[in-house]
């Protein structure tokens, strides 16, 4: 359901790359002046920012994310000089604004080249500030992208930050974090973590850990993980690194980085995204429903929400249920396929073939699909023996070229 990370990981090796080093000096100023764009102007930044995606256009891409205002807030109250803040600052910028492999911009367009989606839920104002929220769906599985909105002195709408809700961060917390990693050998990591000489011996084994994830070499870069010092391993970057890792390596392994990062940020707003999963493969249900209630307060509703409780009560044979929330994403989001194939799915199961001959119809008026050969899927091996099928087969006249 939810293990989109590598984005992350690769984000936060980039500055070990650099092998910068601060000096200590203030170099922190205030916040400027926020111009809140107009509800228009946010959708019109929403379509294009989509497009960038789509035609796989990091140009595009890159010209609606003011990196420079994400770097700042980053930087904002840190002791870092201004001369390693330029360093730092270009190398970043170059990094993000490539579509290569691991960067924000190539997983979108990855995700979207394997049939994923990015769509926007809505436009929000928070605390007089413009958002506009985006749904990742793909491979991997659910994300949630919130883009903090501002107009710039020349009236163009940029974003000046952009919050990963599998992170629990905004990408300047992000990039923070990865200041701190790069002043590593300076006192200032000492005050910080009180275990500096233990913690800069490691960032050596981390830089080949997301090598090695980089590479495909998932069970190496595990391995390298497990032989971090605990200061590092605990970091909050490291342990979205190995939740990316495990990912691609076995549900056990998934499980156990799970575990261990809800067991370190119990509170964390990501904590109920990233534990979905295995909630549901431990057959905790009653969790995965708390922590889909608890996504859904987060983000104000998601037709897709409504899809992922609806399989939790279809796991519990709770079939009625699973329908009622089946039907409320369907209605929330008609587009939406997964939640007419959720309904097929509860369907077969309570042996309902009305429903199903129904709910395959809406499909196929609503999607202009032309449906393959049930008699070849078990899971509709029932469906086929019913005399609804039998009429149902009878009123297609396309041939077979879809599979659902």
């Amino acid at each position: 359901m939810s293990r989109t990370f590598s984005a992350v990981a690769t984000a936060v090796a980039l500055v070990l790359l650099c092998g910068c080093t601060p000096k200590k000096s203030s170099s922190a100023s205030g916040e400027p002046l926020y111009v809140a764009p107009s509800d228009a102007e946010c959708q019109q930044f929403a379509a294009e920012i989509k497009a960038s995606y789509e035609e796989n256009d990091v140009e595009a891409w890159a010209s609606l994310i003011d990196f420079d205002a994400i770097i700042d807030r980053a930087a904002r109250g840190s002791e870092c000089s201004d001369e390693f803040l330029k360093g730092f600052r270009e190398g970043v910028k170059e990094s993000l604004t490539k579509s290569t492999p691991g960067s924000m911009h190539a997983e979108v367009v990855a995700a979207l080249a394997r049939g994923g989606r990015y769509d926007l839920l809505r436009i929000r104002d928070i605390d007089g500030r413009k958002h506009a929220l985006f749904r990742m769906l793909g491979e991997p599985g659910l994300n949630y992208h919130e883009y903090l909105l501002a107009q710039g002195a020349d009236g163009t709408v940029h974003a000046i930050d952009l919050y990963i809700y599998l992170t629990g961060d905004n990408v300047s917390g992000l990039i923070r974090q990865m200041m701190v990693l790069g002043s590593a050998s300076t006192g200032i990591m000492s005050r910080l973590s009180g275990k500096n000489k233990e913690f800069s011996a490691g960032i050596e084994n981390y830089r080949r850990m997301i090598e090695a994830q980089q590479a495909g070499q998932f069970e190496e870069g595990l391995w390298i993980e497990a032989t971090l010092p605990e200061s590092l391993r605990q970091q909050k970057f490291a342990m979205v690194a190995r939740l990316t890792i495990a990912a691609s390596v076995s549900d056990d392994a998934y499980t156990e980085a799970v575990e261990a990062y809800r067991k370190q940020f119990p509170g964390d707003a990501s904590v109920d995204l990233i534990s979905l999963d295995s909630y549901v493969s431990t057959k905790k249900f009653g969790k995965a429903l708390a922590s889909l209630r608890a996504i859904e307060d987060e983000i104000g509703g998601d037709a897709y929400l409504d899809v992922l409780r609806a399989c939790v009560y279809l796991a519990k044979e709770d079939f009625d249920a699973a329908e009622k929330d089946a039907r409320r994403a369907m209605k929330r989001e008609s587009g939406l396929a997964d939640g007419y194939w959720t309904l097929v799915t509860i369907s077969l199961k309570k042996r309902d073939f009305d429903l199903t001959v129904k709910t395959l119809n809406q499909i196929h008026e609503r999607f202009a699909l032309q449906f393959s050969d049930f008699e070849t899927l078990p899971d509709y091996a029932e469906f086929v023996k019913s005399p609804q099928y039998e009429l149902w087969l009878a009123s297609q006249k396309a041939p077979p070229t879809a599979t659902p």
